[in-house]
């Protein structure tokens, strides 16, 4: 049972880590993408407000997707093999 400990306490920090870099990559991606689109419509409507915009509906949809996909279904994943190896 330590060793499991053991192990979900090393995914844990492995999963942050990853979640930081996916975090900063896809906000990067998504700002390139908001100056694209803002430079093809041609609004009077200057680049930080319709940046602060777009990132705020893409900070809400985002972060639910990334702790779900990074930290939810891996730690659900391994307590399951982990519970199949150990006790089915």
């Amino acid at each position: 049972m330590i060793a499991a400990l053991r192990l979900f306490a090393l995914l844990f920090v492995v999963l942050t880590l990853i979640y930081l870099v996916l975090s900063f990559l896809l906000r990067q991606t998504a700002q390139r993408e908001a100056r694209e689109t803002w430079e093809a419509l041609d609004t009077r409507i200057d680049w930080e407000t319709y940046l602060e915009r777009q990132m705020k509906s893409y900070n809400r949809a985002m972060r639910r997707r990334l702790i779900f996909g990074v930290y939810i279904l891996p730690t659900a994943f391994l307590a399951a093999i982990v519970y199949f190896v150990n006790f089915a």
